[in-house]
């Protein structure tokens, strides 16, 4: 029998250490969210802006970073895969905590009848395999049926 773990992917700055939140139980300038739909975008096509977006997004020659307000009162931005790998380490805990073990290795499933196209769905499996790279964590993505 397979467990699906996981939280969320709303990333607060409210505090001193980034955490994840309900979208709404905070002041919406700290959080960032919506990675997931950013992170899966063209690079060569402009990104289309959420008007309920708080945080604000800009390139920066090549990178995409994502500014928000923190907890010293100043604005930061960080880069996509940054930000991801802040929100895949706190789901491996997660992870880590309930089931007791040691990930060396995790699947992603990317549902079909989510709103990525083929485009983004391979941008997206490509900027995962290089954010696990960076946290030493084998990834393979999962197909159903």
């Amino acid at each position: 029998m397979s467990r699906v773990y996981g939280r969320d992917l709303f990333l607060s700055f409210e505090d001193e250490t980034p955490k994840l939140v309900d979208k709404f139980s905070t002041k919406r300038s700290f959080v960032v969210y919506d990675i997931l739909e950013i992170l899966a975008a063209p690079e060569d096509k402009d990104i289309k802006i959420d008007p309920d977006w708080e945080f604000k997004v800009f390139k920066d020659d090549v990178t995409v970073l994502l500014e928000y307000d923190t907890h010293s009162g100043s604005r930061n931005a960080a880069s996509l895969n940054h930000l991801m790998s802040i929100l895949l380490n706190e789901h491996l805990k997660v992870i880590k905590e309930e089931a007791s073990i040691t990930l060396e290795s995790v699947g992603i499933y990317i549902t079909k009848f989510s709103w990525f196209t083929e485009e983004s769905e391979k941008i997206l499996k490509t900027k995962f395999i290089e954010i696990f790279e960076e946290m030493n964590v084998y990834c393979e993505f999962v197909e159903f049926c």
